[in-house]
């Protein structure tokens, strides 16, 4: 799975259960499994910024 960015709800959703699921493995830094984690919380944060962002302009 290679992912550049999370796109919608659904992306979103899947990227949060593979974290989780990543996180309860407790893979060492720097391997494969390690490296998948960190790129995925990045692009999870950046997901989240951008929606926030776009929740706090929408209910104004």
């Amino acid at each position: 799975m290679t992912v550049c960015r999370i796109e919608n709800e659904e992306e979103y959703l899947e990227a949060l259960g593979t974290v989780s699921a990543l996180v309860d493995l407790d893979p060492a830094p720097g391997s494969p499994d390690g490296e998948r984690l960190v790129a995925l919380v990045k692009l999870i944060e950046q997901y989240e910024t951008l929606f926030m962002q776009h929740f706090r302009y929408a209910s104004r």
